[in-house]
């Protein structure tokens, strides 16, 4: 993809320029998602280490159609580092796994997320593996594993007693992320209820 210059920034308003230049084409006015900004900030945040300062620069860019040294000024970084920024965010939403909140908004984009949680997620039908269950084999990366160490989620009781709010205040953890945890915690609790594993077993570390 061609860099973009301002001329073409203007082509249409924001989010429609900053959808268009991620995906490649043109899109009609009215097949704009009416959410997608809702969910900018959400999958910035998944992805790039600062994602208000991320979403700042998008806007700084395609709102306000400043110059890549402009930005560079008021943010506090050279010019090339505001490129990257902004090419290395839309390469990311161009990815299958968010590519749906430029496509279809950020609803849809979190109900796909839903859906491939319940599809992804494996039953446990042997209380052994309780015992031996890690955070690895949910699928989570190293920096998503460590997050979670680090505020003292050591097991899946630990777990139960952490609020999502304090969950999505992480770097590198999102709705998805924190719905496949619940589902193992669900998971948990019916073996629980149905006597399958006592309640000691629920503090056996999972890291």
């Amino acid at each position: 993809m061609s860099p973009t210059v301002l001329s073409d920034i203007f082509r249409a308003p924001f989010p429609q320029n900053f959808i268009e230049d991620t995906l490649g084409y043109e899109i009609a006015p009215g097949d704009v998602p009416p959410d997608f900004e809702e969910g900018l900030l959400t999958a910035l945040s998944d992805y790039t280490k600062d994602g208000a300062r991320t979403e700042k620069i998008i806007r700084l860019r395609y709102e306000e159609g400043l110059t890549l040294e402009q930005i560079g000024k008021e943010i506090g970084i050279n010019s090339e580092r505001v490129r990257y920024l902004i090419r290395y965010s839309q390469r990311r939403l161009r990815e299958k796994e968010y590519r749906t909140l430029c496509e279809k908004g950020y609803a849809a984009w979190q109900e796909e997320l839903r859906a491939n949680v319940e599809k992804e997620t494996k039953p446990l039908t042997d209380p052994a593996q309780v015992s031996i269950f890690r955070l690895s084999e949910l699928g989570l990366s190293f920096t998503q594993i460590r997050a979670l160490e680090n505020i003292g989620i050591q097991s899946l009781k630990d777990l139960q007693e952490t609020p999502d709010s304090k969950l999505l205040e992480l770097k590198r953890i999102n709705l998805w992320t924190i719905k496949q945890l619940r589902g193992l915690q669900e998971q948990m609790e019916e073996l629980l209820a149905a006597g399958a594993i006592t309640a000691e077993r629920l503090e056996t570390s999972i890291n």
